[in-house]
């Protein structure tokens, strides 16, 4: 009979692992400032998936800077993720975040309201987030990004040049704003804004912006690619995408576990990079700068990667060795803090 009550219990106890769901909720915040603390309101011991919305007072934006953030670290911050998102929760969003690295940078949204979403596959155990909100001024939208009428020839690829030598391959992100590579730019000149953790030894956080004494003034010729959205933090893989300064030359995106396994790269791809290939054109463009970027379903070409380092220089095109590439939703934060 013990044996009996026994098996029932845990068939119950399994029962209620099964049919556990998620905590849910919608909290909302409004007013000209005030402060959004995860560990006030969302439970310790379960799943959960909570909205945080934040409204500004008539006429106004909000803007958000954090605190305090920690969260499971994935590639794809798929265990554990806080999304900040620009208007209601099916809008684009302005980053996806997990980890401990807390944004340098202030949030903010083009509309009345921003969202946050937190969600865990388990329990956050004092893990979570905490914030400051602000209603502020809307800042005045720029121009279109990501139109060209001949894919092969990208109107955002430039060259950069320092005392008449070149420097580096770049892409234009805005009208006095160029995205390279710290590895490329870094030595040219000191006046760059390099990101803080750059390690040129391990290729990680491997990314620059510069700024130009005039703006570009736009044109068929010349105009500015799209950052990234940050709900999407990388294309699918087999995905084809184009290196810039590269005659449109077309990469297959390559899985996360495939680039980091034992045949290519293993433990030195960090979260922060992406691989890329063509099996049947290799080439030395692996340290260039030159950007990933990639056509979305609004007819828009994004950047997604910047050429960082790879082997495809040290073996025939049979190998097909992978490029990698930084990983450029994962520095949002950073770049759009230096170009705003």
């Amino acid at each position: 009979m013990g044996t009996q009550w026994a098996q029932i219990a845990l068939l119950l106890q399994l029962s209620s692992v099964a049919l556990a769901v998620p905590s849910t909720r919608t909290i909302q915040f409004s007013g000209y400032e005030g402060n959004v603390s995860s560990r006030d309101h969302v439970p310790n011991d379960t799943d959960v998936d909570f909205t945080f919305l934040i409204v500004a007072v008539s006429r106004k934006v909000i803007k958000i800077k954090f605190e305090w953030l920690s969260l499971r670290e994935d590639a794809v911050c798929a265990n554990e993720s806080l999304s900040v998102l620009d208007g209601a929760a099916r809008a684009n969003a302005l980053a996806v975040l997990c980890g401990t690295s807390m944004p340098s940078v202030s949030f903010k949204s083009t509309q009345s309201n921003l969202t946050l979403v937190l969600r865990s596959t388990g329990p956050l155990v004092e893990r979570g987030f905490r914030l400051k909100y602000s209603s502020v001024t809307a800042t005045p939208s720029s121009a279109a990004c990501g139109k060209t009428s001949d894919w092969r020839n990208f109107p955002w690829d430039v060259q950069l040049f320092f005392n008449s030598r070149f420097a580096a391959n770049g892409t234009i992100i805005g009208r006095r704003w160029i995205l390279t590579t710290a590895k490329q730019i870094v030595t040219a000149v000191g006046i760059i804004a390099v990101h803080s953790r750059f390690n040129a030894s391990m290729h990680d956080y491997n990314v620059a912006v510069v700024e130009l004494s005039k703006a570009v003034p736009f044109s068929d010729a010349v105009s500015a690619v799209c950052l990234p959205h940050a709900t999407r933090p990388a294309p699918a893989a087999g995905k084809v995408c184009y290196l810039g300064n590269g005659y449109g030359l077309p990469l297959g995106i390559l899985s996360q576990s495939d680039c980091a396994s034992a045949q290519f790269y293993g433990s030195t791809v960090s979260s922060r990079m992406l691989c890329a290939q063509n099996i049947e054109h290799s080439g030395c463009w692996a340290n260039s700068a030159q950007s990933l970027v990639c056509r979305e379903e609004d007819d828009r070409w994004y950047v997604t990667g910047l050429a960082s380092w790879g082997n495809q220089c040290n073996y025939l095109p049979a190998r097909a060795y992978p490029g990698v590439f930084t990983r450029v939703y994962k520095f949002l934060g950073f770049i759009e803090g230096i170009a705003n």
